[in-house]
């Protein structure tokens, strides 16, 4: 299941990096995690999203989320609750269950 955002006033245009990017999965671009709301190959612009809502992020598995609760994006792009070596994201937009392969967040902008 791809992420997806029901705002887009938060989209700005970003150039693909090393590998590019694709619609949906959240990607590292210059600093900035990025929902692509386009796919585009390396050295190519897309629009993506970099703040507000975004549903469905890859969440880590063992963890329970409550809205407003803190979350954190490892370096491979899942997100947790976990701040250890994490950066900061966002905080959970809703309720997410410990199984839950997915999770809404707010991102929070920079």
């Amino acid at each position: 299941m791809a992420a997806t955002s029901e705002n887009f006033n938060d989209v700005l245009e970003f150039v693909a990096p090393t590998g590019g990017v694709t619609i949906g999965v959240m990607a590292l671009v210059s600093g900035t995690w990025v929902l692509p709301l386009a796919t585009a190959s390396a050295t190519v612009a897309f629009a993506g999203k970099c703040a507000g809502r975004v549903n469905n992020v890859v969440a880590a598995t063992s963890q329970a989320w409550v809205a407003g609760q803190i979350i954190y994006v490892t370096s491979g792009g899942t997100f947790t609750t976990s701040s250890t070596g994490n950066t900061k994201i966002g905080y959970a937009a809703s309720i997410k269950a410990s199984a839950a392969a997915v999770g809404d967040v707010i991102l929070l902008q920079r």
